[in-house]
């Protein structure tokens, strides 16, 4: 079986597919996702450099049972590894490791290291928003993670990756009586299995597992002894989530109680207040009953109170 291009595994302009998604605690929802756009790119953002242009697709995700702004994310193709969920808002720690999920040529047995290296080095930190709240960005980095392919049969390949390691540091401190306390850390170990089928591409992923530690920095003001507090176990998450392809078309939503009108010439013409937004994510405008807008070509998203609809304007 040989990769190709990206339109093998299902990133293809416009491609749809389904999936019933179960986690813990929850009801079983429904969720789409809508590859956007598949163009050449050349590395540009990265450490990088594709003298021949690869195939990058930009594909959003979004729940259908509870509708809500799309995750956006990439997927390519580098002429060995298939990574995927690059740059994810679904998954903020998996996109930001961009992981190397399909291996080719396709081996039952081959093992290989999980985290995209031209977006990220084990132990190479990035930015992140403020999470402790104390005025100062905080930061996170991915440890050495593996994957492995565990089964092929055909046009269908089976990854596990073991796990993929992504730790947090945050940088808010305190004193407790002449003891400093600093610098939070919390590591993260995703246990994943995914299932790729040619032609459709991924039609199963189970986060198995997440379990996460914490550890941080004591220091006794009075003496300047340091004791860094070892590990412990703060969070375990047994079956997360899974994510099933589904064949049918089951999360659609009837059209006929469609809150708009999509003209031919790009007019939508709504009948109930809805918000645009553009496939990035972002808000073009919104609605109010009665009103209608001439559209730009493209692919958008039509939120109201009976959900999210996505309209292309050719």
């Amino acid at each position: 079986m040989v990769l190709g291009d990206l339109s093998m595994w299902g990133y293809t302009a416009g491609a749809v597919k389904y999936y019933s998604v179960l986690w813990t605690g929850s009801d079983n929802v429904y969720a789409q996702e809508t590859v956007m756009t598949v163009s050449p790119w050349d590395g540009s953002g990265t450490r990088c450099t594709f003298y021949t242009p690869v195939d990058r697709a930009y594909f959003a995700t979004y729940n259908l049972t509870y509708p809500s702004i799309p995750y956006l994310a990439h997927a390519y193709y580098d002429g060995t590894y298939l990574v995927d969920f690059g740059g994810s808002s679904e998954w903020p720690d998996l996109g930001g490791a961009y992981l190397r999920i399909l291996k080719f040529p396709l081996t039952v047995g081959d093992t290989w290291p999980a985290l995209d290296t031209c977006h990220a080095f084990p132990g190479e930190r990035f930015p992140i928003p403020d999470e402790d709240l104390d005025g100062i960005p905080d930061s996170i980095y991915y440890d050495t993670s593996y994957a492995t392919t565990t089964y092929l049969n055909g046009d269908t390949v089976e990854v596990y990756v073991y796990p993929m390691v992504a730790v947090r540091l945050y940088t808010a401190s305190g004193y407790s009586g002449d003891t400093f306390y600093c610098c939070n850390r919390f590591t993260s170990y995703y246990y994943l299995r995914f299932r790729y089928v040619r032609g459709i591409g991924m039609v199963f992923l189970s986060i198995d597992s997440i379990l996460t530690y914490m550890t941080y920095t004591m220091i006794d003001t009075s003496t300047g002894d340091t004791m860094p507090v070892p590990p412990y176990l703060i969070g375990r998450y047994i079956n997360y989530q899974v994510w099933e392809y589904t064949t049918t078309a089951v999360a659609e939503r009837p059209g006929e109680n469609s809150p708009f009108i999509l003209r031919k010439e790009g007019v939508l013409r709504t009948e109930e207040d809805v918000s645009v937004y553009s496939s990035d994510g972002r808000l073009v405008i919104y609605l109010k009953g009665g009103d209608a807008i001439r559209l730009k070509p493209g692919i958008y998203f039509i939120r109201s109170r009976k959900g999210v609809s996505k309209v292309v304007v050719r």
